[in-house]
């Protein structure tokens, strides 16, 4: 399986993927700053709204990268994958938030504090990179196809 191996990327695949990861790391730090600041500081209304922003910042600029990634991927197929990818990430983090949404709501498991939503873009990116390497390897297993000739590809 050699498709989205680190040593088969791409320059433009490798480039991407370390910007993601970067700002994913990013998030993941802002999200835990914010949610401290906001538990233990007690800010003002403006700063909550300030924090609010910040907090979404990284999570426009991980659509900003995408979306830059897909309009310069050259491969078809490539492109394909990740398009399905992400929606599975929003599909998959759609169903946790619902659930979890009702959880809350009805049957009291309400106590993290909306927590869930903060880590939205965790999910999402974390489904989404689950779906892209469990659609790769199944296009990458599948066997040879027989041609109108009768021999394999």
């Amino acid at each position: 399986m050699s498709l989205f191996c680190k040593r088969n990327l791409s320059p433009l695949q490798r480039k991407s993927l370390q910007k993601f990861s970067g700002v994913i790391g990013a998030a993941a730090a802002t999200t835990i700053l914010i949610h401290d600041a906001m538990e233990h500081a007690h800010p003002s209304p403006i700063a909550i709204y300030l924090l609010a922003i910040v907090a979404a910042l990284p999570v426009g600029a991980l659509i900003f990268i995408a979306g830059r990634y897909l309009a310069r991927e050259t491969d078809e197929f490539v492109r394909m994958l990740v398009v399905k990818a992400l929606l599975w990430g929003f599909g998959v983090t759609m169903v946790v938030d619902t659930v979890y949404s009702y959880l809350a709501e009805y049957a009291g498991y309400g106590r993290v504090n909306g927590m869930l939503q903060m880590l939205n873009i965790d999910v999402f990116c974390v489904s989404a990179a689950i779906a892209l390497r469990l659609m790769a390897r199944g296009y990458a297993s599948e066997s040879p196809l027989e041609n109108e000739a009768g021999r394999y590809e």
